[in-house]
């Protein structure tokens, strides 16, 4: 999965837009926003951040062509390729980009009940701050 642009705002305090490239290296002081901007990518594309960040949007244009939104704030919404569509939609078409195997959401013993799929639950992104 290649990224195109990612466009950030307001990842704790801070915001971003970038064309990220094969290899990308991000220097500053601490407090700069290294991590946050790891994190915020993190967010775009799993969803996953922790329960102190809000008011954030993050919007990612994939090498393919499609585009997501994730905003976090009163209320949550979640766009691909500027339509309104589900978190478990953006996730499938995330996921699907990525090349990534969705699970069945479905057994036979599990009819009728409807069970949430998140082909992203798996999926690490780090930094050197998680990895060292």
């Amino acid at each position: 999965m290649e990224l195109e642009r990612i466009r950030i705002e307001n990842y704790r305090g801070k915001d971003f837009d970038l064309c990220p490239r094969k290899r990308n290296l991000f220097l500053g002081a601490n407090g700069a926003g290294k991590t946050s901007l790891c994190d915020a990518i993190r967010f775009g594309i799993t969803g996953l951040a922790s329960e102190d960040v809000r008011n954030t949007a993050v919007w990612i244009l994939y090498k393919n062509g499609m585009d997501t939104e994730r905003v976090r704030g009163r209320t949550n919404t979640f766009k691909v390729n500027g339509k309104r569509v589900t978190e478990e939609a953006l996730n499938l078409a995330v996921a699907d980009t990525a090349g990534l195997p969705v699970p069945r959401s479905e057994k036979p013993e599990e009819k009728g009940k409807r069970k949430r799929i998140d082909p992203l639950e798996s999926v690490k992104i780090t930094s050197s701050s998680e990895v060292l």
